[in-house]
């Protein structure tokens, strides 16, 4: 994939959904990128936005966690539920363009049955959290059943297939703009390219000649191959010479 989701969408229109969506279903919502860009997170419990995915250790088991969602997306389930190291679930589904993982959307954080309120007191005290702040946020997050579980998940896998048509639309429309682009680039080429007695050269932000038309063969000697991709200062004009020339940059 040449693009990224967060490429191909309005991001804080689609943020502003999200929270609408949150909002009215109390449903916690993410949009996660395969390399753990986040791209949106509304509803999150604070117990990993205050806690977790703050700390050092503790943010990188949030990673594992991912790591292993993407790993397992895809491979026979419409969905991934994942226990992390941190003790908390989370489900995913994959949003898939082109046959391309290019977003995760999450479902978390909850508990099937009520979490063992010492264990979580103890990963306090090792990490250095507030246990009182600590054990304050674990008892925000939600206990559900498996039936609710997938009820939920039922609706995000039609939201990620729903937004990797989406974005598939979106990437054929670029790949069409592109093809435009570049049609046009080429007549414009072939204009300069024969335009008599006028030496023109294009140049990249580095001083390398990207363009060279026959005219500029035929006034220094130098054929297209030689001179492109080579800087200005090393060939035939030093940079108060290449002043006074026509450049396409």
């Amino acid at each position: 994939m040449k693009y990224k989701f967060s490429d191909l969408f309005d991001i804080p229109k689609l943020q502003s959904l999200m929270v609408a969506f949150h909002n009215a279903t109390d449903i916690p919502i993410s949009i996660i990128e395969p390399d753990g860009h986040i791209i949106v997170a509304e509803g999150w419990r604070k117990i990993c936005t205050k806690f977790h995915r703050i700390h050092p250790l503790t943010k990188a088991l949030c990673h594992k966690s991912d790591d292993y969602i993407k790993g397992h997306l895809g491979k026979g389930h419409p969905y991934i539920r994942y226990e992390c190291a941190n003790g908390l679930i989370d489900a995913a589904a994959p949003i898939m363009i082109g046959g391309h993982l290019v977003a995760m959307v999450y479902n978390g954080q909850f508990f099937f049955e009520t979490p063992d309120v010492q264990r979580f007191a103890a990963q306090a005290s090792r990490h250095g959290f507030d246990v009182d702040e600590y054990l304050a946020a674990l008892a925000e997050v939600p206990i559900i059943s498996q039936e609710r579980l997938d009820s939920v998940m039922t609706y995000f896998i039609e939201l990620a297939e729903m937004l990797g048509e989406m974005g598939l639309a979106r990437l054929r429309g670029l790949a069409q703009e592109a093809e435009k682009l570049f049609a046009s680039d080429q007549q414009l080429f072939r204009i300069f390219n024969s335009t008599p007695n006028i030496a023109i050269q294009g140049y990249d932000l580095q001083g390398r000649f990207t363009f060279w038309n026959r005219a500029s063969e035929e006034l220094y000697g130098f054929s297209s191959g030689e001179a492109l991709g080579r800087c200005v200062d090393e060939t035939i004009m030093n940079r108060e010479t290449a002043a006074g020339f026509l450049r396409i940059i």
